[in-house]
C-alpha cells in the first residue's frame, strides 16, 4: 500500500487529502489562510516556519482589525531591515538580539503565548522574550489568518504543523496535506480541509516521510 494509502483511512473513516506534507509556502505573497479563530488574551499559537525573505514591519501568521491588532509570527524590530521575531496583541512589540531568525529558509518552531499579563515568545524550545501587556484595552474582532491577511503587508514564508489554543483548550491541529495537488491546511479538531482565500496556489513541499 502507498504512503497515501496508508493514510486514507483513520479510525475506519476516509480523511481528505492524497499525503501529508512538509509545509505550504506562500510563494508570490498573495496565499492566505482563515483559520475562523478569534485571538486575543488566553490565544496560544506553535507552528513551524521558515521565513525567504528578511524584512521588517510584516507578518505571516496574523489578524488585523481598527481596534485590534495580533501578530503570531511577526517580523520587527526598530531601526533594523528585519529578520526578528517579534509579536503583540493590542499593540506590538519590537523583536531582541535573542529573537533574530538563524537564516532565510531555515525552520524555527515557535511558541507564542498570549495572557492577561505577558506576551510570551519562545523559539526551538528557549523562551526569548516576555514582554508586558500593558494599556490596552481593545477587543479583536477578526479571525486569525495563517500567511497574513493581505499582501503586501505578508512575507514570503513556509508554514509547517501549526496549532492553536483558547484558553487552554485545542481549537485547531493543522497539518500541511496536498488533495489532488494543491496545497490545504487540514484540522485534525474538526476534520475539515481549510483552503486558500487568496489568490494563486501555494507552493506544495515534499511529502511527509
Amino acid at each position: 500500500m502507498t504512503q497515501a494509502g496508508h493514510r486514507s483511512m483513520m479510525g475506519g473513516k476516509k480523511i481528505p487529502y492524497d499525503a501529508e506534507v512538509e509545509y505550504l509556502r506562500n510563494i508570490g505573497k498573495t496565499q492566505r489562510i482563515n483559520t475562523g479563530i478569534v485571538g486575543g488574551p488566553g490565544l496560544r499559537v506553535q507552528t513551524r516556519i521558515a521565513s525567504f525573505e528578511k524584512v521588517n514591519d510584516k507578518w505571516a501568521i496574523s489578524s488585523f482589525a481598527a481596534d485590534a491588532r495580533l501578530y503570531v509570527a511577526y517580523q520587527y524590530r526598530s531601526n533594523t531591515d528585519g529578520g526578528y521575531w517579534g509579536g503583540g496583541y493590542g499593540t506590538y512589540f519590537s523583536g531582541t538580539a535573542d529573537t533574530e531568525m538563524a537564516a532565510l529558509g531555515v525552520f524555527a518552531d515557535l511558541d507564542v503565548q498570549f495572557t492577561d499579563a505577558y506576551q510570551i515568545l519562545t523559539v526551538d524550545g528557549v523562551e526569548r522574550a516576555r514582554w508586558a501587556k500593558t494599556g490596552y484595552t481593545g477587543t479583536n474582532v477578526t479571525p486569525l489568518w495563517l500567511f497574513g491577511q493581505n499582501f503586501p503587508s505578508s512575507f514570503e514564508c513556509a508554514i509547517g504543523p501549526t496549532k492553536i489554543w483558547m484558553n487552554g483548550v485545542l481549537v485547531r491541529d493543522f497539518i500541511p496535506v496536498r488533495k489532488d495537488g494543491v496545497g490545504y491546511m487540514y484540522d485534525r479538531v474538526s476534520g475539515q480541509l481549510f483552503g486558500n482565500v487568496g489568490t494563486g496556489d501555494f507552493v506544495v513541499g515534499p511529502d511527509k516521510n
